[in-house]
């Protein structure tokens, strides 16, 4: 606050001792500290207000210099100032207290002049300073505070992994972009400022319009929106964003201005990529489509990913010493022809080297690597700069094959694309295994239908007549223990007597039997039989024997457990794995809608396992995760579901349970 009193009064003295005790009254009891100095800085009078907030006493402070009273730094310059050039000063901020003690508060000065003379008086009155002190330490708090608040959120907003922004509703030019933009997209913050059309700009071709009409029908509604779509970052590199818009009106509803979040949702979209990716790969398996067809699916799914890239799927020979082409969908057929029969060996190349030491091979330019010397002038015809091959590893450890991907410019991998290969080849294994095992069933049905492994005739009376060798192995038992006997002697005790009825009903009226049955061998052990039975009948239609075959399907149900258990279950802990969990889950809400019961969810996983892993490596971690899901699962009912669905993450499936 300013007060400036250079006024001369002129008036009779008795007008001038009222306006001096009206003045003396104003003085003492003005709001704010108020202090009278002569010109050699010494204290005249104070008010209660100033003498209050120092904590003085009016006799200690009168006839004393200022500076003897109170601490000020720079005060007694500004005075001096005031006093040569005759000009108040205004709003000077200061530390000030008493002196000698602390602490100090902020306190706001205006200095001025002021004269007091009668009109009779021929000599002028000796000049007087007024220092008009304010407390503004509330207000320097409140300043403070207001600062504190700004800094805030100004590291917010810069510390947020994400785009904060704001621009022009009609224009989509942009006001505002914090400094998070160049690390996501590695735009300068300055170009996001000053290009107008910037944001459009950098949009995905395919995705530019469709967002683009999205935000401008949802600006023109003044309805706040969420857009997900892709833009290219300043590398090239295809970035997914997901952008929460607000709509900020203006007095008349209108939208003024967007405020948004754009985040990096790229590892999220790449997850969904490859979870359906995954699914179309398990469904073609499931479907018996031909394993050269499910490669080239996983090649050129990798060829989506990695951009510019070339896939390669070699298959290991039988004999385990070449590769053979298993999918290329991008290469030329002159250089798949030339690689077909690949010897595997170190410094065969990328894939026989990969192949040969079980490990990831990089080749970032095969022009100069020794190991590609045979192979340069193809390469070179085939426009091959860089190759990095990943062996396809069986769950057992057993080289499948080669997962390569070429470039045409000399590179080295980035995490991303080691991860991409990694991951495609471990694909590439499940689907080869797959195979294999199909492969497997498929003969050993060849098999059992062109040579039987047991046969037992038997009469109309159900004594067995005569067996053979196989049947002999089979069982356990010599043709003299069952010439004679019936076929219970192999009854294994598992079958009811409404089974034997029902095989018995289905020989009287359609003349024969089969299905799966359980036996006992001699040595009492119970093991799976196929068993067709067909009713051998006279001329008159009467029963006269039975010929039963017998096909022991243990290898054949191991099989299938096998397949089952490595599309479904988790090769590491035993757990269900993504696929049946997804499976489950289907079902269990599907059980819960029907039945009206809650079903809970619970996600673990294990707080610093990374540590483990680094530490004391990975066998020390794969034991601690089976022992965590051993424990995990003693936990747990019988009913409810434990599942692995990656790394140290583990899902439960809960039916029935409360909300506790």
């Amino acid at each position: 606050m300013g007060l400036a009193i250079d006024t001369y009064l002129h008036a009779d003295r008795q007008t001038i001792l009222a306006l001096k005790a009206y003045a003396e009254m104003v003085f003492a009891s003005v709001p704010f500290g108020l202090v009278v100095l002569d010109a050699d800085l010494t204290i005249l009078s104070a008010n209660r207000a100033f003498l209050k907030s120092m904590g003085l006493a009016a006799e200690a402070v009168r006839g004393r210099r200022f500076s003897d009273v109170i601490a000020a730094d720079g005060i007694e310059e500004r005075v001096l100032e005031l006093i040569a050039g005759g000009q108040a000063q205004h709003d000077v901020l200061l530390s000030m207290g008493r002196a000698g003690a602390a602490p100090r508060k902020p306190v706001r000065v205006t200095l001025t002049g002021i004269h007091l003379a009668e009109e009779e008086e021929e000599e002028e009155e000796e000049a007087r300073i007024l220092v008009i002190i304010e407390d503004v330490t509330e207000e320097e708090r409140l300043r403070a505070q207001a600062r504190a608040h700004e800094q805030r959120f100004h590291d917010l907003v810069q510390g947020l992994d994400a785009i904060v922004w704001e621009a022009e509703a009609a224009t989509f030019a942009f006001t505002f972009v914090s400094q998070r933009a160049e690390a996501i997209l590695g735009y300068p913050v300055e170009r996001w400022l000053a290009e107008p059309g910037f944001w459009a700009g950098i949009l995905h071709p395919q995705d530019r319009e469709r967002t683009l009409a999205l935000c401008r029908e949802a600006t023109v509604r003044g309805q706040d929106h969420v857009l997900e779509y892709r833009a290219i970052a300043a590398d090239g590199r295809v970035v997914w964003l997901r952008d929460a818009v607000h709509v900020v009106h203006d007095d008349s509803g209108r939208g003024e201005r967007l405020r948004g979040v754009m985040v990096d949702i790229t590892e999220r979209k790449q997850a969904e990529e490859w979870q359906q990716h995954y699914t179309q790969v398990l469904d073609s398996l499931i479907a018996g489509v031909p394993l050269r067809d499910v490669l080239e699916r996983i090649a050129a799914f990798a060829e989506q990913q990695g951009k510019g890239a070339l896939c390669s799927i070699l298959l290991a020979s039988a004999d385990g010493r070449h590769l053979t082409h298993g999918a290329a969908p991008s290469l030329p057929e002159f250089y798949n022809r030339a690689v077909d029969g690949l010897e595997i060996g170190e410094g065969a190349g990328s894939c026989g080297t990969a192949a040969a030491i079980a490990r990831t091979v990089i080749v970032e330019d095969v022009m100069t690597h020794p190991s590609w010397a045979p192979w340069r002038e193809l390469a070179e015809r085939a426009g091959l700069r860089a190759c990095w091959s990943e062996p396809i590893v069986s769950a057992e450890g057993k080289v499948l094959g080669t997962f390569a991907l070429y470039y045409r410019e000399s590179r080295a991998p980035t995490p991303e694309e080691i991860d991409l290969i990694r991951r495609a080849a471990r694909l590439a294994a499940i689907a080869i295994e797959r195979a294999h095992a199909q492969e497997v069933l498929r003969l050993a049905a060849v098999v059992f239908e062109q040579s039987v492994e047991g046969i037992m005739v038997t009469d109309a009376a159900e004594r067995i007549l005569m067996v053979n060798r196989a049947f002999v192995a089979l069982t356990g038992y010599a043709p003299a223990e069952v010439i004679g006997r019936t076929p219970r002697i192999l009854n294994s005790g598992r079958h009811d007597a409404a089974f034997f009825r029902a095989l018995k009903e289905s020989l009287k009226t359609e003349g024969r039997w089969q299905g799966e049955i359980w036996n006992r061998r001699k040595s009492g052990e119970i093991h799976p039989v196929w068993m067709s039975i067909s009713t051998v009948r006279d001329p008159k239609g009467t029963a006269t024997h039975h010929i039963s075959l017998l096909v022991d399907i243990s290898e054949q149900k191991a099989q299938a457990a096998r397949i089952e258990q490595l599309a479904f279950y988790d090769p590491l802990t035993g757990l269900p794995n993504r696929a049946l969990f997804m499976d489950r889950l289907k079902q269990a809400l599907a059980g819960a809608h029907r039945h009206g019961k809650p079903l809970a969810l619970l996600f673990l996983d294990l707080n610093r396992f990374k540590e483990i892993n680094d530490t004391q490596g990975h066998a020390i971690g794969d034991h601690a995760l089976i022992e965590v899901a051993r424990r995990f699962q003693a936990t747990l009912r019988q009913e409810e579901t434990l599942a692995r669905i990656g790394g140290d993450e583990f899902v439960v499936i809960a039916e029935g349970t409360d909300q506790s």
